[in-house]
């Protein structure tokens, strides 16, 4: 197909190029065309207008000899006279003078100063006296020379007399003769590119001619005109106005004489005034067009390379790919099976029977990712199926948001709610809080708490169906957070999937208002303090030295217990206490003041209870120092939640203002076995392994024994 689309594109160039060029070249011979037309116009017009002005004069002459000779009353004599005795007579500036009477008999016959006899005339002369005496009108008539005088031209002037009366008196004629080429202008250029410039009579007798031998040949014989063009010619009339027409390969223009009827004509071939490409021109056209249209195809080449690469790339994943999965809608067969299949997904299989080449590659893969994502629909309608299921058996409230939307809810939050999880689905969470004011405080909270350490933990007042208020503690991270995602902590929150732990903590709230209760636990992190958990610890270690001395009081016999000697290799432990330091919190109220410092102790708190719990109680001795009871727990398994912690507390990130904090752990941890300990001493000894994790680099555990 890539090279199909190419070989297209060069053949549309070439075409193009070719017509382009030959418009171009025929607009411009055209446009020359015009140019020289109207440039050959002006000079045949300036051509005749000159010739005319020449043939006035010796007409205007005669008219000066016609009006003396009136006054005189047509006598003969005085012509006499004044032509061969007058110094300043026109009469000497002709070749020839008659003198007819109104009766049209000869009265003078004069020739180059010398009288002739009158039946010597010519018969040419004596017929253009008798038109100019019968029309009362002057004549000019041309008279060429053969023989030996070949190429000499005589023009004849007739002018009637008119007495003083009006009446005519006669006519008076006089001839000028002269050479046929000093017709045409001196100084015109002819002959350039080609063109000749003639003199013709209206009887298609050529007078003036470049070529000498062509003169008084006729003009069917001329090259470029034939003998339709005289016909035209005499048809119409002469023309005084230029006229420029194209005939036979030559544009031919004239211009009419009217009083001599003669005919100005320039012939030019139109080769020489618009000329084509030369060959060479030519061959650089074509080079120019074959040189467009290879750029054209490595820019199309170049283009297309994305969709070659893609086509490579659908061919090695078909490659890589199983056949699709019997009782799909193509059962795996070929493009080319489908061509004759006539299965109900015709409309999907219709453009098989067009593709071909790449297309049809492409068309596979499409067809079988087509099919995929059918089953990947399927296997996410499965999945998001057993998530539901997981989230409504799980023993605690779990919720999926998506823009602030409830996306997904677990059975254990709806009915914390009041609703059925069908309820809440798709519903926004404004639904759920008191007051437009709550949910504007609930979305702010949430946005400052994600981008500050990404997550949220915090208790929110909400309503349920029935219209009763509900404390629940909202413990949320987004999805990209909890999969270690590469999402940016710049997304906003609104735009995250967000999961929710949600507990109900109303009875909570309602203990904490109890005095009992503000003695036995920390104001801040609403964690039991350290008198709560000195009392925990010593009545913890109470009941140890109970079961060590024997069974409690009151109680039944109990079967003695194995002593632990008689299984080799166990240890009997009763429990852990870890002492628990934050490493560089000092940095913290340094950079963000203590009201830093508090949110991120809250944090913490957060944190540690969310590691322990359910296996062990944690309080806050003071400060930044924490410690947890893990009760029944071996040396090993305390030492891994130990190392759970510090790992849980590095991991975690926390800004304000701009600062980023980074924080870190040192955990001391005391073993507590059978013997007798009091709660000093096993603090003591806690607080001894933290300044030794301190000591030793921070962020580790350290163990020392309880003595």
């Amino acid at each position: 197909m890539l090279r199909a689309v190419l070989a297209l594109a060069a053949m549309a160039m070439l075409l193009l190029g070719a017509g382009a060029s030959w418009w171009v070249v025929r607009g411009l011979q055209q446009q020359t065309l015009e140019q020289a037309q109207a440039r050959q116009a002006e000079e045949v017009d300036t051509v005749a207008r000159l010739l005319a002005a020449r043939l006035e004069q010796p007409q205007r002459l005669l008219w000066v000899l016609a009006q003396g000779l009136a006054s005189h009353a047509g006598d003969a004599s005085w012509l006499l006279s004044e032509a061969l005795h007058g110094e300043a007579s026109p009469a000497r500036l002709f070749d020839s003078l008659q003198l007819a009477d109104a009766q049209g008999q000869l009265q003078v016959s004069l020739r180059g100063g010398r009288s002739e006899r009158l039946a010597d005339l010519d018969p040419a002369v004596r017929d253009a006296m008798r038109r100019s005496l019968a029309d009362g009108k002057p004549v000019i008539a041309t008279l060429p020379r053969q023989g030996a005088d070949a190429g000499m031209v005589e023009l004849l002037y007739a002018v009637p007399l008119r007495l003083v009366n009006g009446s005519g008196a006669g006519v008076l004629s006089a001839s000028v003769r002269m050479s046929a080429q000093a017709l045409l202008p001196p100084g015109m250029d002819a002959g350039r590119m080609g063109s000749r410039l003639l003199l013709i009579q209206r009887d298609g007798q050529l007078l003036a001619h470049q070529d000498p031998a062509r003169w008084l040949a006729r003009a069917e014989t001329e090259p470029g005109l034939g003998g339709d063009w005289l016909v035209t010619v005499q048809a119409h009339g002469l023309q005084a106005r230029p006229d420029s027409a194209q005939r036979e390969g030559y544009l031919v223009t004239t211009a009419g004489m009217p009083l001599p009827q003669w005919l100005v004509v320039k012939v030019t071939p139109l080769a020489a005034v618009a000329p084509g490409l030369s060959t060479r021109g030519m061959w650089w056209l074509a080079a120019l067009v074959l040189a467009a249209t290879v750029l054209l195809v490595l820019a199309l080449a170049l283009v297309m390379h994305p969709l070659a690469a893609l086509h490579q790339g659908a061919r090695r994943w078909l490659a890589s790919q199983p056949p699709p999965v019997s009782g799909s809608p193509s059962d795996g067969r070929d493009i080319h099976d489908t061509r004759d299949a006539g299965q109900a997904d015709a409309g999907w299989h219709l453009p098989a029977v067009l593709a071909w080449g790449e297309a049809a590659t492409l068309w596979q893969a499409l067809h079988r990712l087509r099919l995929r994502s059918g089953e990947q629909a399927q296997e996410m309608r499965r999945l998001q199926l057993q998530i539901q299921t997981l989230m409504d058996y799980a023993p605690i409230g779990l919720v999926v948001t998506q823009a602030f939307r409830l996306d997904l809810v677990g059975l254990q939050a709806a009915r914390m709610l009041g609703y059925r999880p069908g309820e809440l689905q798709g519903r926004p969470i404004r639904m759920l809080c008191a007051s437009d004011k709550a949910h504007e405080q609930l979305i702010a909270h949430v946005h400052k708490d994600l981008d500050m350490y990404g997550q949220f933990d915090s208790e929110q007042c909400f309503v349920r169906k029935d219209g009763r208020q509900i404390w629940v503690r909202m413990h949320g991270q987004s999805v990209q957070r909890l999969s270690r995602g590469v999402e940016p902590r710049a997304t906003a929150a609104a735009d995250m999937a967000l999961v929710w732990v949600v507990e109900d903590v109303t009875v909570q709230r309602a203990m904490r208002e109890q005095p009992v209760w503000k003695a036995l636990h920390d104001p801040l992190t609403l964690l039991p303090n350290r008198e709560a958990f000195a009392m925990r610890l010593n009545e913890w270690l109470q009941e140890c030295g109970a079961q060590q001395g024997g069974a409690p009081q009151g109680g039944a016999p109990q079967p003695a217990a194995e002593p632990a000697a008689a299984v080799p290799g166990l240890i009997r432990h009763h429990g852990v206490v870890l002492f628990l330091d934050l490493d560089h919190f000092a940095h913290v109220n340094q950079q963000g003041g203590h009201a830093a410092g508090d949110e991120v102790l809250c944090h913490m708190a957060r944190l540690i209870e969310s590691v322990v719990r359910p296996l062990g109680w944690v309080a806050r001795l003071g400060g930044d120092e924490f410690a947890i009871l893990l009760a029944g727990m071996s040396a090993e398994q305390g030492m891994q939640l130990a190392q759970g912690l510090c790992m849980a507390v590095q991991d975690w990130e926390g800004s304000h203002g701009g600062q980023r904090y980074l924080m870190g752990a040192s955990v001391g941890m005391v073993v507590l076995d059978a013997g007798q300990h009091t709660v000093s001493d096993v603090l003591r000894c806690a607080d001894m392994a933290c300044y030794a994790a301190k000591r030793k680099g921070r962020n580790r555990v350290e163990v020392l024994p309880v003595g």
